[in-house]
């Protein structure tokens, strides 16, 4: 009895190791996407406020992506795109959260 809970605490530790590998590997090329990639990317908060930019968004609004650290979209666009921004990010979280509901 002992020795088939070692197995299978064992096979267990196996199955952890492959998943912890597996999604260091997926880390490692969604970093690789988001800093290499020629378009801008940026993730924000529901109110705008710039949480992580990519060099090609920082350099297209002509600043480094340590100077948008902090930044808010207010802080880069006209007032009306920015809640056009912020409006339609709004409307698609309500959109995930509708789905992830319905599963």
């Amino acid at each position: 009895m002992a020795m088939e809970a070692n197995e299978l605490s064992g096979s267990r530790i196996t199955e952890l190791e492959q998943v912890k590998a597996a999604l260091k590997e997926s880390e490692n090329r969604y970093m690789s996407l988001f800093f290499m990639a020629g378009e801008g990317i940026f993730f924000m908060t529901t109110q705008g406020k710039l949480v992580e930019v990519n060099e090609s968004f920082a350099r297209m609004h002509g600043y480094s992506v340590e100077e948008m650290s902090g930044m808010s979209l207010k802080d880069l666009d006209t007032p009306e795109t920015a809640r056009m921004v912020i409006s339609y990010h709004s409307k698609f979280q309500r959109t995930l959260f509708l789905m992830a509901a319905s599963l």
